[in-house]
C-alpha cells in the first residue's frame, strides 16, 4: 500500500535537513483490480495545523495539499521504513484514499489487497485487517509481501 521513492528536498524544507541530503517520501497508490495504473497517488505525509482556539483539536490535511505552506503547520509522516507508526494518521489517510480520492462509501463490493514490507509486525497486520473489516466492511482482505508482488 505504501511505496518508497527517493526525492531531493526543495528549497522549502520543513526539517533540519540540508539541501544536499536525499529524503524519502512514501506514497500510496490506489487502484481497482485489472487496471494498469493507479487511480490516485498521494504522499503519506500529512500536515497538522493547530487551531486558533486552544480548546479545539488541530486540523489534519492529507494528500498533495498537505505540502502547501501553512503558518504554524507541521508536516509529519505516519510511515517510517515502510512500517506504520501512527495509526490515527494512517486511518485518516485511508479514509482520504477511499472517501475523497476513490469516492467510495464502503468496500462492501471490493475485496482489499494490501502490500506490506517483509519486516512488518504482527500487530500492524492485525490493525490493518481490523480497519479493513470493521471500518470499511471489506468482504475479503489479503496482505501480501512487497517482494512477492515485485517478482
Amino acid at each position: 500500500m505504501f511505496h518508497q521513492q527517493s526525492i531531493t528536498p526543495s528549497s522549502q524544507t520543513t526539517s533540519a535537513a540540508s539541501k544536499d541530503e536525499l529524503t524519502s517520501l512514501y506514497t500510496s497508490d490506489n487502484r481497482y483490480a485489472g487496471e494498469d495504473c493507479p487511480k490516485t497517488v498521494f504522499p503519506t505525509s500529512y500536515s497538522s495545523v493547530p487551531s486558533s482556539d486552544p480548546s479545539q483539536p488541530p486540523s489534519f490535511i492529507h494528500g498533495v495539499s498537505s505540502q502547501l505552506y501553512r503558518p504554524n503547520g507541521t508536516i509529519q509522516s505516519f510511515v517510517q521504513d515502510g512500517i506504520v507508526t501512527d495509526w490515527d494518521a494512517a486511518e485518516r489517510a485511508i479514509d482520504h484514499a477511499f472517501s475523497d480520492r476513490m469516492r467510495l462509501k464502503s468496500l462492501e463490493e471490493y475485496p482489499l489487497l494490501v502490500t506490506e514490507p517483509s519486516w512488518n509486525t504482527k500487530e500492524n497486520r492485525e490493525k490493518m485487517c481490523e480497519i479493513a473489516f470493521e471500518k470499511w466492511q471489506a468482504p475479503a482482505y489479503y496482505a501480501v509481501d512487497k517482494a512477492v508482488m515485485s517478482s
